[in-house]
């Protein structure tokens, strides 16, 4: 067989290059050429389908003449410059576009009218759920699925919601979580997406908090001795609901419970020294407070001298103005932990402490 030539070689590039390309190749070629030169392309909005033909059409790229290549740039240019506005997208689209323009209820009820989700990817949608929703599913799905639920989160999200289970659930997760290492892709998918359903199933609610954590913020608000005659009166008509409203609830009187030792050198630079001082003192006046002890104990010396001085010194404190300082100390531990500066002690830790100082 004779070599090929020059001008043969010449002949076969001009064929080439005269040849009609498809609206896939053109696709192809001005896709390779944008990604060659840095631009980052949102290629995942493309359907599965699409996206594997852009794949295809890809590899088969080889030698693309420069005239060609000006000439598929030059159309692809003059089409986009010619888009006045591009309305296309569908509902999904649509529905995002006018987020925050439209109530919420609105949003939603057109969401499952047409059929579409707010997120494409099932654990987008989860990593945003309330922790109270997601402990409800994961005590109702077995411990390997919850191993899953715990590794697909965002590492704040899961380690609040291990903090929330009981000791012993939270360690058989744990546990489980070592043998998730030979779980496929698309088993993950189709677990993420039975339990969006499981989600998107649930009765809209009208409060953002449980029964339980708006009573447990009202009490907190109030008085001790108001306190005291709600929960009373709770554990006579409904037990079950007074012990969800004291695990919730967070006064005075459980900040030697709740809080790290190291914690309370943060609380007291957020806090009036005044207020500090009124409540320590108010607390104490019927004797040693275990909280008051607790806060003195953990305080630097000389601070917590000083604080111990003019406790003494200070005069009788009225009611209203005892019970005041006393929640103006709770909130400001309260903003602490909403801000994540601190975090209260799991259950397992404030249990072993509220017998320690017993």
């Amino acid at each position: 067989m004779s070599e090929p030539t020059a001008d043969n070689s010449n002949s076969n590039l001009a064929a080439a290059s005269s040849r009609v390309i498809s609206q896939a190749e053109k696709a192809a070629i001005v896709v390779s050429a944008m990604l060659r030169s840095g631009l980052d392309l949102p290629l995942d909005d493309l359907s599965v389908d699409a996206q594997a033909q852009l794949a295809k059409e890809l590899a088969n790229l080889q030698f693309v003449e420069r005239n060609l290549l000006t000439e598929v740039i030059e159309e692809f240019s003059s089409e986009v410059t010619s888009i006045g506005l591009n309305l296309r997208g569908g509902a999904a689209q649509t529905l995002d576009l006018l987020e925050g323009k439209i109530s919420t209820e609105t949003a939603e009820r057109l969401r499952k009218e047409a059929g579409v989700r707010k997120f494409s990817d099932p654990w987008d949608r989860l990593n945003i759920s309330d922790i109270d929703e997601l402990i409800a599913i994961i005590e109702a799905e077995s411990i390997e699925v919850s191993a899953i639920i715990i590794s697909k989160l965002d590492v704040s999200k899961a380690a609040a919601l291990l903090g929330k289970l009981p000791g012993k659930h939270a360690r058989q997760i744990s546990h489980a979580i070592s043998m998730t290492h030979h779980v496929t892709p698309q088993a993950i998918s189709r677990i993420g997406q039975s339990l969006l359903a499981q989600l998107d199933n649930l009765p809209d609610r009208a409060f953002s908090l449980s029964p339980e954590e708006r009573v447990g913020s009202i009490l907190t608000a109030t008085t001790q001795a108001l306190r005291d005659d709600v929960l009373d009166g709770l554990d006579e008509s409904d037990p079950a609901f007074a012990h969800r409203v004291r695990k919730v609830m967070f006064a005075f009187k459980d900040i030697h419970k709740r809080l790290h030792p190291s914690d309370i050198s943060q609380i007291t630079r957020s806090i009036n020294t005044i207020e500090l001082t009124t409540a320590l003192a108010y607390a104490q006046k019927a004797g040693p407070n275990a909280t008051a002890t607790f806060i003195l104990e953990n305080l630097p010396r000389r601070m917590a001298e000083n604080l111990s001085d003019d406790i003494a010194h200070m005069k009788a404190i009225q009611y209203e103005q005892g019970e005041a300082a006393l929640n103006a100390v709770v909130q400001a531990i309260q903003d602490l932990v909403t801000s994540g500066v601190i975090a209260f002690r799991r259950e397992e830790e404030a249990a072993i402490s509220s017998a320690q100082t017993r």
